[in-house]
């Protein structure tokens, strides 16, 4: 995911920043420590997930955790950079400042079009029939319906969906901050697999009931719950659906990958290329 705000430019995938275009050949560690503070917000990231992020497999205190804030806030200061950038949660850990949190979230909410826009613009532009509209509507009437009987609720304005006749398979997308996997689902879209995106458990639980999918995706923390990802696959594997699931996050451990695979999960996944490949593979099935 690339990042702009003030006069920088953060490639978290390549882990580069740049400074009004130039380069910046600095600690390799702040700009992993800033990527992780980013992709966390708006919850706070504590010490211990910095430690094992930022230093994996090695035995570091709480100081060089400070350390390397200050050495990050003084960089930034160092090329101009005027506002608050990250926030000290006494006795928790760190945050992105909440003003610059929304700025970055305006600015992709701002540049984002949703999947079904983006499909239908390129099927027009190729002479490729639409799709069923109408049809895809009636199916979310019928899931609303389902969701009302069931307990379960579905916000149809939170649901972004594509589907084309020409896709060849479908995933589920739960995450609450979509913008994030932009180019992830950017790139399943353009390769003909059908994107639904839902931001809870209860509405990608409800469409599960509903429409079959090739694969599930979430993220692993959600509305202030660090173990959402886990919650919801316990929640599709106690419904007996054995879909392929995978937990893409940016942080991962041994710990986390057991315990996916003691749930019958695909894996955790903290690379968009090896997203691709393991989704792909279960297209070619």
């Amino acid at each position: 995911m690339i990042y702009q705000f003030d006069h920088f430019t953060l490639d978290t995938t390549q882990f580069r920043l740049t400074i009004n275009g130039s380069l910046a050949n600095d600690d390799i560690r702040i700009i992993r420590l800033l990527a992780l503070i980013i992709q966390t917000s708006p919850n706070t990231c504590s010490k211990s997930t910095i430690r094992e992020y930022i230093w994996p497999n090695t035995v570091v205190s709480d100081w060089s955790v400070s350390r390397l804030m200050a050495d990050t806030r003084k960089l930034f200061k160092h090329y101009g950079y005027i506002g608050p950038l990250i926030q000290t949660v006494h006795g928790q850990g760190y945050r992105l400042d909440a003003n610059l949190f929304d700025q970055l979230k305006g600015i992709e909410l701002l540049t984002y079009s949703t999947p079904v826009y983006r499909k239908l613009n390129l099927m027009q532009k190729c002479g490729i029939k639409r799709p069923n509209i109408l049809l895809i509507t009636v199916l979310f009437g019928v899931a609303i319906f389902v969701g009302i009987t069931t307990n379960y609720k579905l916000n149809a304005n939170s649901v972004i969906y594509s589907e084309s006749s020409t896709d060849v398979a479908r995933i589920l997308w739960v995450d609450d901050h979509h913008q994030n996997n932009q180019r992830e689902q950017q790139y399943f879209v353009e390769n003909n697999i059908a994107v639904y995106s839902v931001v809870s458990t209860e509405e990608a639980i409800l469409l599960l009931k509903i429409y079959k999918y090739t694969a599930i995706i979430s993220d692993m923390g959600r509305d202030s719950d660090p173990l959402a990802g886990i919650k919801l696959l316990d929640a599709i594997r106690e419904t007996g659906i054995t879909t392929p699931f995978y937990i893409y996050t940016i942080v991962s451990s041994p710990d986390l990958e057991v315990e996916v695979a003691k749930r019958d999960g695909q894996g955790v996944i903290t690379q968009r290329t090896n997203l691709f490949s393991s989704v792909l593979n279960h297209v070619k099935q």
